[in-house]
């Protein structure tokens, strides 16, 4: 894990990003809008996983229909998309998540793979709330 982490903090620096990292936790500013979000990393064997909140548990607490109704959206966009997948995580979150072998991922990836994930996890939080939470 600290390899990855290594190339966050450089990227960071090299780039003058607006990200700041936190153990495994990186925060993102989106620069157009000044909108944030975070990316969690987590390392599972010989695969990287980032995953960011788009929607907290407590969005869907007494509200089936409008999970079911998010699923849906979640599931019609996992069918367009070939980089960010939705899904719901055992604590009930909607999250947006990407899996990259450790083995081959360079600083570019890196910088590309977190920034789509916050745009696109954003975006989405953004279409379903039209707020900024995570």
């Amino acid at each position: 894990m600290d390899q990855i982490l290594d190339k966050i903090d450089r990227l960071i620096k090299r780039r003058n990003l607006s990200w700041t990292r936190r153990g495994n936790r990186v925060n993102v500013e989106l620069r157009c809008t000044g909108r944030k979000q975070k990316i969690h990393l987590k390392r599972d064997g010989e695969m990287y996983l980032f995953s960011s909140i788009v929607l907290g548990a407590d969005h869907f607490r007494r509200r089936t229909k409008y999970r079911r109704e998010v699923a849906y959206r979640a599931w019609r966009k996992n069918a367009l998309k070939d980089l960010v997948t939705y899904t719901f995580d055992e604590a009930g979150n909607l999250m947006g998540v990407f899996e990259q072998p450790v083995a081959t991922l360079d600083l570019e990836e890196l910088l590309l793979y977190i920034e789509t994930l916050a745009k696109e996890c954003d975006r989405f939080e953004y279409i379903l709330t039209g707020l900024d939470l995570e």
